[in-house]
Formats: C-alpha cells, sequence, structure tokens
C-alpha cells in the first residue's frame, strides 16, 4: 500500500510539489521501517555485518555502472560538463537521503523479509538459491508497485525503472548484506541531481516522464 498508494495519491491525485512529496514519502517510509524493525525483533548489526565487504564492492561496482548508463542516456549530457550546477542541498535531499531511504524500501526490505521468512537457520545452498530468488521476485513486484503509483509512468517507464532496480538490487541479492543495493542506488540518484536538478515540480515529472525521461 505503501509503495503504491502514497505516490500514486501524492502525485496523480494530488499533484504536490516533488520535494513536498519525497519529504512525505521519506516520512512514511522511516515510520513504516521503524516498526517492522520494533515488531519484528530484527537486530540491524547483525544484518549489516553478513558480507559487508563484499556489498561494498559491489555497491560501487554496480552504482558506477548505473551511473554510467544514465549518464549516457541523458539528454543533460549535450551540455559541457562544466556547465552544470552543483546544488549541494539537491544533492543530499534527492540524491543521498532520497536515494538511500529509497533503495532501503524498495530493495533492501524485500530481501530482509523474505530471507527471514523463509530461509530458517543454516539454509543449504540449494534453499539459499530459492529463497534469493523468492527476493528478487520480491524486488521486481515492490519496483513494479512503486513505478506504477508515480505519475506519468507508461509501461516502458515502468520496464526501465524495474530493470534498473533488478540492477541495483544484485549487490544485496549476492552479498547478502541489506545496504549494498541502497548504496549502489545512491550513486544512481546523485548523478540524476546532477544532470537534472531543474526537475523540481510535477509537472517537470509528468512531461519527462512520458517523454522516457526522469523518474
Amino acid at each position: 500500500m505503501l509503495v503504491f498508494g502514497l505516490p500514486y495519491l501524492s502525485l496523480n491525485l494530488l499533484k504536490i510539489n516533488i520535494d513536498i512529496y519525497y519529504l512525505i514519502f521519506l516520512a512514511f517510509a522511516v515510520a513504516f521501517l521503524w516498526l517492522y524493525r520494533r515488531f519484528s525483533g530484527l537486530k540491524i548489526r547483525a544484518s549489516l555485518k553478513s558480507g559487508w565487504a563484499l556489498g561494498i564492492i559491489l555497491a560501487l561496482f554496480v552504482g558506477s555502472t548505473l551511473v554510467s548508463a544514465g549518464m549516457t542516456e541523458s539528454s543533460a549530457l549535450t551540455r559541457s560538463y562544466q556547465n552544470i550546477d552543483i546544488d549541494i542541498t539537491v544533492i543530499l535531499w534527492r540524491g543521498i537521503i532520497y536515494g538511500l531511504i529509497s533503495g532501503i524500501l524498495v530493495s533492501a526490505f524485500p530481501f530482509i523479509a523474505t530471507w527471514r521468512a523463509l530461509a530458517g537457520t543454516n539454509p543449504g545452498n540449494l534453499r539459499k538459491a530459492g529463497v534469493i530468488l523468492t527476493a528478487a521476485l520480491a524486488i521486481i513486484l515492490t519496483s513494479f508497485s512503486y513505478s506504477v503509483g508515480m505519475a506519468g509512468f507508461n509501461m516502458d517507464k515502468i520496464e526501465k525503472q524495474v530493470e534498473i532496480n533488478i540492477i541495483a538490487g544484485l549487490p544485496t541479492l549476492i552479498s547478502g548484506n541489506p545496504m549494498a543495493s541502497p548504496l549502489a542506488g545512491v550513486f544512481l540518484h546523485v548523478s540524476r541531481s546532477l544532470l537534472e536538478p531543474d526537475n523540481n515540480s510535477i509537472e517537470t515529472v509528468i512531461k519527462n516522464s512520458q517523454a522516457g525521461g526522469v523518474d
């Protein structure tokens, strides 16, 4: 409900400013994740220790790959890189904070919830593979729901965003570290905040998404 209902209500029906939507989304996401941790007994420190070294390496590799691909497709590259305005507030808000929290909700949470529900204690390799495949499907479903809820997304755009989220989800799926994929996603969101800093209204989001542009 959160990943579909909130963006659909905020952006499609109420058509609020995109930064205000990010604020509302972050508040709901943080509250939801806090409640999950409180009532599920999730041990965050132990989860973060799992596969952390491999997770960081994969996050850097996948993140840089996503940035490179995003830059290649961005119309902002028609400008000189020297002319790109660097707004620290935009980078921090849309790139790092929103990128991290949305990555946790779309990639890390489905992985954690699936693993804790199905893996059990000391699972064998076959069971691990099955759980990872199920977690990947959960990430696809979560990403699809969130993309559909966003304003102006057509099927081509939805498919593209789901593909990006699956690629961003690989560091966590491979390493088992829940923060690896959100870190990879931050790279992409930071690059978007640099290359497309003027996308600050829902009208811009709708226009660009219909043209196959902005998320």
